[in-house]
């Protein structure tokens, strides 16, 4: 036959028995003697139990918490390198076909015919090639030249090997100190073609890491890839566009900056310009 103690609990209104051997437990567990005493470090030990279940269950929100915050990094990592991929492949498979069509982007304003003629061939020629990174130095003393036909031989062979899809150079073009080069071409309105190769080798150093990214701009990118948007060439303005979208895509204080260098209204432009364009081509193709 067990043995009870006996007690009624006002507050919550009802009465409990707790055996006899728990009580002398509790008692000599905590010292206390009395009804009162043995429902004091009843609850004592309740609210033990509740605190450690508390702790144990701060400890699994941490964790969750840890686990969940890592995984967003991870996502954001990946998602930064298929952005780098994805801004790299749109470069190549988006960007004008040059192969032949250099005659609407060389100036023949007071140019000999027969230089003029060379030069052409000459730039055809280097969009023909193949180049390795095994040519690296040779093309960046060509680009470091003062002759015209150097210049462009060492922009289109360093603009295509920076165009590969894995491991493009783009911190040895940083370290060779060849952005200011490209940047000082860009500069070059009498040489549309030369504009046009610095800006595209420039977007692809853009589609690199931010901290890449952030050369450009602090050499004074920005503004140049602006004036650009405003060339009557279109090749030269697209190229523009996908520079400035690169390096808008990097944060929302590099697309202030492009913002505050007057980069919108010749984009509207553009954009509009394009939108008349596809509208008339497709109400002429439905005559």
């Amino acid at each position: 036959i067990y043995q009870y103690i006996f007690f009624f609990s006002s507050r919550r209104r009802h009465t409990r028995f707790l055996p006899v051997s728990w009580a002398r437990r509790c008692v000599q567990e905590t010292g206390v003697h009395g009804e009162s005493q043995i429902k004091s470090a009843q609850i004592q030990k309740q609210k033990k139990i509740i605190m450690d279940l508390g702790a144990d269950k701060k400890e699994e929100k941490d964790l969750i918490k840890k686990k969940r915050d890592e995984h967003l990094v991870e996502l954001r990592t990946k998602r930064r390198e298929q952005d780098i991929i994805g801004k790299r492949f749109n470069i190549q498979s988006n960007a004008t076909n040059l192969e032949g069509q250099t005659a609407d982007l060389i100036e023949s304003k007071g140019v000999d015919s027969s230089h003029l003629n060379q030069l052409k061939i000459h730039i055809d020629e280097c969009l023909k090639k193949t180049y390795t990174i095994n040519e690296f130095e040779q093309l960046a003393l060509a680009i470091n030249s003062d002759n015209i036909f150097q210049q462009h031989l060492g922009v289109i062979g360093l603009r295509k090997i920076l165009s590969i899809e894995d491991g493009p150079p783009i911190q040895i073009v940083i370290d060779s100190n060849l952005i200011p080069r490209f940047l000082e071409f860009m500069k070059r309105e009498d040489q549309p073609h030369l504009q046009l190769e610095s800006a595209w080798a420039l977007t692809n150093i853009a589609s690199g890491t931010t901290q890449q990214t952030q050369t450009i701009i602090d050499k004074g990118g920005i503004p140049l890839f602006v004036n650009l948007l405003y060339s009557r060439f279109p090749e030269v303005a697209e190229q523009a566009i996908w520079a400035i979208g690169n390096i808008a895509g990097d944060g929302a204080q590099y697309r202030d900056m492009i913002l505050k260098y007057g980069g919108l209204d010749p984009l509207l432009k553009i954009v509009d310009s394009a939108v008349k364009q596809t509208t008339i081509t497709v109400s002429y193709t439905h005559l």
